[in-house]
């Protein structure tokens, strides 16, 4: 433990408020009283012992070194954590039949609920769903391609990523192929309601496609053939992300140095995508442990930042 009291207690009241509890909620929750808990808040009451700070950690859905220790703490804030993904996404997969006649949101939504179902493992489901919906406005996308064009491509986009998770190669297929017969139609003027749906974000999902395939090698071929010019004007998170999909093919296939050079391009483009996504630091503790010289020493330096260990 490196921190004061005062800034223990101040930890406590940022994270109980942030998980919207009030005082007397929470304090039921530790089975202390809300007086305790203004002294522990203000710092005036000291939360030492150990048992105790990891009843308060837990009721708040942390770790209890993110209470104790400054950099996790910094870090924990910066990040969305584990309790607030999981809340978004229950309140989402609780309204898998939302009754809405209009097809943009509807089609939004579907996707919102999609992510939901996939991160539950419910991926067959979360596939259906997407398929559902594609089908339900395949024949108004035809009149409506301006406004509606996009949002259909990234449902089979979306589809064809899942599909990949369940190491279904020829749904997943399939679904890319509808995808890119929506991107082959689409125009610069049309409507992406911020999905950058097109033909680049179209490739580069192939590429994540395969790697989730497990087929690294066939992931790095294809990229090979993008434009990455063009990559650079989809968004950061996009970008990054593209960037993390090449780090696992090679890891996967042994080039560990290029792995390295590909996750520190990601990090400089979108920090928060290294520092704070469960596959970024998956694929740091394996570098970690598969590195040495000077990929090893840029790996720790961006493993640190993230706060991963060993």
């Amino acid at each position: 433990m490196d921190s004061a009291p005062q800034q223990i207690g101040q930890r406590v009241r940022y994270w109980r408020e942030r998980r919207n509890l009030t005082r007397q909620r929470f304090a039921d929750m530790v089975s202390r009283s809300t007086s305790w808990l203004d002294k522990i808040e203000s710092g005036e009451r000291e939360l030492a012992r150990l048992p105790m700070i990891e009843r308060v950690a837990a009721a708040l859905g942390l770790d209890p070194v993110v209470l104790t220790d400054a950099n996790y703490a910094q870090r924990a804030e910066q990040c969305v954590d584990a309790s607030e993904v999981q809340a978004i996404r229950a309140a989402l997969a609780a309204y898998p039949g939302l009754a809405v006649d209009d097809t943009w949101s509807l089609a939004r939504a579907t996707r919102s609920v999609a992510r939901a179902m996939t991160s539950t493992h419910q991926q067959s489901q979360a596939a259906h769903t997407l398929l559902a919906m594609a089908d339900r406005m395949r024949a108004e996308t035809e009149t409506n391609a301006t406004e509606l064009l996009s949002l259909y491509g990234m449902l089979y986009l979306a589809g064809s990523i899942t599909a990949a998770g369940q190491e279904d190669s020829v749904l997943a297929r399939e679904m890319h192929d509808e995808a890119m017969l929506a991107a082959h139609k689409f125009e610069p003027h049309y409507n992406t309601h911020h999905t950058f749906f097109g033909m680049i974000n179209t490739l580069i999902h192939r590429v994540s496609a395969l790697v989730r395939l497990h087929e690294s090698g066939r992931a790095l071929a294809f990229a090979a053939t993008i434009d990455p010019v063009a990559v650079m004007s989809l968004s950061a998170e996009r970008q990054s992300n593209f960037l993390l999909d090449l780090t696992e093919a090679h890891a996967n296939v042994g080039n560990y140095r290029q792995a390295v050079a590909l996750l520190g391009q990601a990090e400089q483009i979108a920090p928060e995508e290294v520092r704070c996504r469960p596959l970024a630091h998956g694929l740091l503790r394996s570098l970690l442990h598969n590195t040495s010289g000077e990929p090893a020493k840029l790996v720790k330096q961006m493993a640190r930042r993230a706060g991963v260990e060993a």
